[in-house]
């Protein structure tokens, strides 16, 4: 399930006993972005307070060029040196799929609340993590839930705590290991904790839920938290140029999430996981779109929940 940039090789999602893989489409799948909800058009805004993400209408094509622009930019440093230089390799699992029924069970757990979703960078042998934090209003102001993280395991299909205490080993790791290359002419360097991401947030209701009432696949178009709910939230790790921290007057890339559907169906006797990224069967996905969230820094929600 988790794969890095680049095309998608067969892997295994976890539907036992049946045979599956994914199918990487290059049609077009449409981003519907900071429309006017009165018009009735899908409000996938990115993030609470944009800076510089991508706008309008996204094919496969630009999905994979954010996905190749994080593959080039983004490394990780093995602790080697050779000839003096740092030995890099790419970012590993850089693709995460996560059933849509198990995270808004997740969510329900903590008895209504919840306002949003911060996905920190975490690291483990080389290979992204990311831990979900849920985020609570403390008064009008978001703030994550202290010890709420959350992984989620691919090989047991379920999600496993993460004491506050792995999380930040693991945002260390991602920290200390990852190397960025800043411009296409620059040369790899250590991240900088006020100019480069470590965690990005999601609202729950404006960005997971309408991503999802959005994409309802065979469903009807509304929340539905069921076992046999076909689909899977997709987190793919991407890269875009940003003026950060606001006002800095040179683009530079930043490491961001991207949120997409795929949804299992049966094809010749086998469940296959199928992107919504294809846009050709119009009558079963009304609303093929991505979101872009809000990254941290600078929009941190607060810790003292």
């Amino acid at each position: 399930m988790l794969v890095g940039c680049g095309p998608e090789p067969e892997k295994q999602v976890p539907t036992p006993p049946s045979q599956e893989k994914t199918i990487q489409t290059n049609e077009v799948v449409t981003l519907t972005v900071q429309k006017d909800a009165s018009k009735g058009l899908s409000l996938m805004r990115l993030g609470l307070v944009p800076v510089d993400p991508p706008t309008g209408p996204i094919t496969t094509n630009d999905y994979q060029v954010y996905r190749n622009d994080h593959e080039d930019h983004f490394k990780v440093f093995t602790g080697v040196l050779f000839e003096g230089q740092e030995k890099l390799i790419p970012l590993n699992n850089v693709r995460h799929e996560v059933p849509w029924y198990k995270l808004a069970e997740l969510v329900a757990s903590y008895g209504g609340g919840v306002v949003g979703i911060q996905i920190s960078y975490g690291l483990f042998q080389g290979a992204f993590l990311p831990v979900y934090e849920m985020v609570k209003l403390d008064g009008l102001e978001p703030t994550v839930i202290t010890d709420s993280g959350w992984i989620y395991d691919v090989k047991e299909g379920a999600f496993k705590k993460a004491s506050d205490t792995v999380r930040k080993d693991l945002m260390k790791h991602y920290t200390d290991s990852v190397r960025v290359k800043r411009t296409n002419a620059a040369a790899f360097n250590a991240l900088d904790a006020a100019r480069d991401p470590s965690s990005i947030f999601f609202s729950w209701n404006d960005r997971f839920v309408k991503l999802m009432n959005d994409n309802p696949g065979s469903l009807p178009p509304t929340l539905i938290v069921a076992p046999n709910d076909p689909r899977y939230l997709v987190i793919t790790c991407m890269a875009y140029e940003a003026n950060l921290p606001p006002g800095s007057p040179n683009k530079e890339y930043r490491h961001a999430l991207g949120l997409h559907v795929a949804k299992l169906v049966e094809h010749a006797g086998i469940s296959v996981l199928v992107d919504q990224l294809n846009g050709s069967n119009t009558s079963d996905h009304t609303m093929r779109a991505m979101d872009i969230g809000a990254l941290c820094p600078p929009n941190c929600p607060k810790r003292t929940l």
